[in-house]
């Protein structure tokens, strides 16, 4: 239980060097560097910020979800818009043509997007 609650002091501790304030350079420097750690240190929070946007989207914008455009800016590992083509545009994760509804991510960080452009 002790690696638990230091695991999460760390994680914490992260976070918060995540908020200081710095230039830009030095905080897409910061998330570059993060990158590699992030979905892990998420999973220890039991971080469902992505998953609850997307609901409250769904629960909002309820008419016409396959003509929708939805942009996440400042994406990270795009873990909301795969959230939101879930939740909120299912049928985006048919075949490409199914409708005109899509998720636009946009990241300044390159290393936060792990492997490239996810295709849904």
């Amino acid at each position: 239980m002790a690696d638990c609650g230091k695991r999460l002091q760390q994680v914490r501790d992260v976070i918060t060097a995540a908020h200081k304030s710095c230039s830009v350079s030095e905080k897409l420097q910061f998330y570059d560097q993060w990158a590699a750690q992030y979905e892990e240190d998420v999973s220890v929070l039991e971080y469902e910020a992505p998953h609850l946007a997307a609901l409250a989207l769904a629960s909002v914008c309820r008419l016409n979800r396959e003509s929708k455009l939805v942009l996440d800016v400042a994406c990270g590992t795009g873990r909301a818009a795969e959230e939101v083509c879930t939740c909120y545009l299912q049928c985006i994760l048919q075949p490409p043509g199914c409708s005109s509804a899509a998720v636009t991510a946009v990241q300044f960080s390159p290393d936060s997007i792990i492997g490239g452009p996810v295709q849904h």
